[in-house]
């Protein structure tokens, strides 16, 4: 381990950001995000793609590009990083950085298994830095208000949560998101990537999960990755969590659906901030819209937590249980399909 940075003050109220990672949802939302905060600067960002890393620079104003991630992390002026490579890469970078004594606030999911969650939870310990995951649809005003509406027993008990999510495009290995396609770089297909967001929701609302099962397949498609997932997931109470999401399905309503003994209250879009309520036989909608910047709240988060020195909304733990959920559907839906022949010998 090289010599770390030491902690930046807090006097400064400057939190200096090093991206790793310039890619779709950096360029979209995250760069602008940082930029727009009044207490951040980007300092610096690393793309092993230098013609890609140079229009970025240009793009965001970024201080400086850097060919090799090592030298960003021997720049004692950043203080954070936001990592958004492929997932095979977020365990190794995260580790490196929290090393080096930055923060790091990763994409999702965390990392490919539950052990490279570990890794990262412990250095983030051992080194004393902050470290968060980015599932920013916790911070949607709609979420908040669904979670404020069960403990307020408005939909009466708490029955079900449902999320359904599918991308209708067909990836491409060729293009910038076709890693997502390869196992060895996202570690599965659309429960990794889309799924998880949802599977993050749903412990918001619900808690801790108990148990999940699920069946995972690619049914019409050549993906090394299944393209059609569903999980269902036990809470405390008898509450059941429902998850299907897809890759290369048309027109999938990307919907959450909230169920209670009274009635229950559906986000559809998820992203739109409109909710339709329906209880005791009454219908009446309501529209909280979300921030325009959807990674913006995200980042805000992150920096208050870094200004006051306390843990961020959404820890590493809080991805390490999205990771392990995942990885024990993977591993339910594998015994499933061995068993099959029991039901068709």
């Amino acid at each position: 381990m090289t010599n770390p940075t030491e902690p930046t003050s807090n006097a400064t109220r400057r939190i200096r950001w090093g991206i790793v990672g310039c890619g779709d949802i950096v360029k979209k939302r995250v760069a602008r995000a940082i930029i727009d905060h009044a207490n951040c600067q980007l300092q610096g960002a690393h793309q092993r793609d230098q013609k890609g890393l140079a229009e970025f620079c240009a793009s965001f104003r970024v201080l400086k590009g850097y060919s090799t991630f090592e030298k960003m992390l021997q720049n004692p002026d950043i203080d954070a990083l936001y990592i958004a490579t492929p997932v095979a890469s977020h365990a190794a970078q995260t580790v490196a950085g929290l090393e080096y004594g930055k923060h790091v606030l990763v994409e999702k999911p965390m990392a490919m298994t539950v052990a490279e969650c570990d890794s990262m939870i412990d250095a983030a310990e051992v080194h004393g830095r902050r470290l968060g995951v980015a599932y920013y649809r916790r911070f949607y005003p709609h979420v908040e208000r669904i979670r404020q509406a069960i403990d307020s027993n408005q939909l009466g008990k708490l029955l079900t949560i449902y999320a359904q999510t599918g991308n209708g495009f067909p990836y491409t290995e060729a293009e910038e998101r076709g890693w997502r396609l390869d196992p060895a770089l996202g570690g599965g297909g659309p429960l990794m990537d889309i799924g998880s967001h949802r599977l993050d929701l749903m412990n918001a609302l619900a808690g801790t999960p108990q148990s999940v099962t699920a069946l995972c397949s690619n049914p019409g498609t050549e993906y090394g990755v299944e393209s059609c997932a569903s999980v269902v997931v036990a809470y405390p109470h008898g509450v059941q969590g429902v998850l299907q999401c897809y890759f290369s399905a048309e027109h999938i309503p990307d919907e959450l659906i909230v169920t209670g003994s009274r009635g229950r209250v559906v986000a559809k879009p998820l992203n739109s901030g409109q909710l339709v309520w329906e209880i005791d036989g009454q219908t009446h909608e309501e529209n909280l819209p979300v921030n325009p910047n959807l990674h913006a709240p995200l980042i805000e988060d992150f920096v208050r937590s870094l200004l006051e020195e306390t843990p961020p909304r959404i820890t590493g733990q809080d991805g390490r249980v999205v990771n392990a959920m995942i990885q024990t559907a993977y591993d339910a839906s594998r015994l499933m399909r061995q068993s099959r022949a029991d039901f068709i010998s």
